[in-house]
């Protein structure tokens, strides 16, 4: 089992390689650190036991307290188009963190988590009616920092099914089925014969 700790020395800084000298100026287990800057940072603490001190130990920190840099959404006006879906082109960054995930938001609906290892690729949504609609895309950085943005995208009716649909009432009152098709046929090779 550890120690009990009798005193520590602590300090937030810069420099990495910090040293800090056996002086007891902090008896509390926990650092209270206030007025943080952001970027990377290194945490320098040394412990004293019943044993003696410690060497100084170096924690790097990265402090992120602003939103991620970018975040660029559009529509692929290529994609997806009469499939009913929308097809999103997003890209973000993140210099200090890094981009976590990112939450997509489509007319009000529960939030959609999606992640991608580069911060940027193509997102396409869940089946939507013709029509307009509001998609809201949150970049989340590794820090909980986020950057939203709306778009929003224009649904085309869904012509496959209608021109489908189209041939098939054509079809019902026009087409031959396979035995007016082999009368047809039978007929045709009569007035051959008969020739």
């Amino acid at each position: 089992s550890p120690l009990p700790m009798t005193g520590s020395n602590y300090i937030l800084n810069k420099d990495s390689k910090t040293s800090l000298a056996a002086t007891a100026r902090y008896s509390a287990t926990k650092a209270d650190l206030k007025d943080l800057t952001e970027g990377v940072s290194y945490f320098h603490v040394r412990v004293r036991t019943d044993r003696g001190w410690a060497p100084t130990a170096h924690y790097k920190t990265r402090i992120d307290l602003t939103p991620p840099e970018t975040l660029i959404v559009s529509q692929s006006l290529t994609d997806g188009a009469s499939s009913g879906k929308a097809v999103l082109l997003i890209r973000a960054s993140d210099v200090l963190s890094g981009i976590d995930r990112f939450e997509i938001i489509v007319d009000k609906s529960d939030p959609i988590t999606w992640r991608t290892p580069s911060g940027s690729g193509t997102f396409t949504s869940p089946d939507l009616s013709a029509g307009l609609h509001d998609i809201t895309i949150a970049a989340i950085d590794r820090a909980g920092n986020n950057r939203r943005e709306t778009i929003t995208v224009s649904i085309a009716p869904r012509l496959k099914l209608t021109l489908s649909l189209i041939a098939k009432e054509l079809c019902d009152r026009y087409c031959f089925n396979t035995t007016q098709w082999t009368i047809f046929w039978f007929l045709i090779v009569l007035i051959l014969i008969l020739i």
